[in-house]
């Protein structure tokens, strides 16, 4: 059966009445004051965004190529328009431009595998951390529109939450970043009260998306190149990139 986890962004109404009652939202996961590796800290990108008076949008991004970062697509408000490369149709992906280079180790996650899951609390300076276990490598989510397949995720049992959107999932033992949070289930178990299954794309998936995108993009950009020429070129003329003697060449 087909999961359907819940967006990090999403605010429920009792946090909403919390902030306009002016009580102070508790950010998610623990305080970090480093990052498990310099390669991870370098393709870490903070996310933050004042959207209403009384809320502002936290999340993440990963450096996932030189000079080009993912994140969730949800977070595309806290993305300036002119970076976007593009958003992923079939999952909660979304791609933009970024100055940064270093592109940090990648891995696959494994099953019970210890990781640590970063993201954002209520300021550009508070780097949060939730540490848990991998629960499960495979895990299906429904589909993000008609006719779309069932994404596949994997997740991750962890104290995570709000802000951790878009942010990478590193393997405790190696340092290598699996993959890219999206998303949570509330109440993994009594034991665990503060814990939730969180959902996160691995890293070949995240790449796999990214080709897709930059071709839709390419093919995108050709299209309007073409629409382009032919507006510019004289009634009844026809643009002819073969040779002078080239069989069925059009003239004039």
């Amino acid at each position: 059966m087909a999961l359907s986890p819940r967006p990090l962004w999403r605010v429920g109404a009792a946090v909403v009445l919390m902030l306009m009652s002016g009580c102070t939202a508790v950010p998610s996961g623990r305080p970090a004051r480093h990052f498990r590796t310099p390669a991870v800290a370098a393709a870490y990108i903070p996310l933050q965004h004042a959207l209403y008076l009384l809320w502002r949008g936290e999340g993440a991004a990963t450096v996932i190529a030189p000079g080009i970062a993912a994140t969730a697509g949800h977070n595309a408000n806290l993305i300036p328009a002119r970076r976007v490369i593009g958003r992923s149709r079939r999952f909660d992906l979304m791609y933009f431009r970024t100055s940064r280079r270093q592109v940090p180790p990648i891995g696959e996650p494994r099953f019970g595998e210890a990781v640590i899951a970063y993201g954002q609390g209520l300021s550009r300076t508070d780097l949060r951390q939730a540490r848990g276990l991998v629960r499960y490598t495979q895990a299906p989510v429904l589909p993000r529109c008609k006719g779309c397949p069932v994404q596949q995720a994997f997740v991750y049992a962890a104290e995570g939450g709000r802000g951790f959107s878009g942010g990478p999932v590193v393997a405790a033992a190696s340092g290598k970043v699996v993959g890219i949070t999206f998303g949570f289930r509330n109440g993994l178990d009594d034991r665990h009260p503060k814990a939730r299954l969180m959902y996160a794309y691995s890293m070949q998936r995240v790449l796999r998306e990214l080709a897709r995108v930059q071709a839709r993009r390419a093919k995108q950009q050709r299209s309007a190149f073409s629409g382009t020429l032919s507006l510019a070129l004289p009634p009844g003329k026809m643009l002819d990139h073969g040779s002078e003697n080239a069989p069925g060449r059009p003239r004039p």
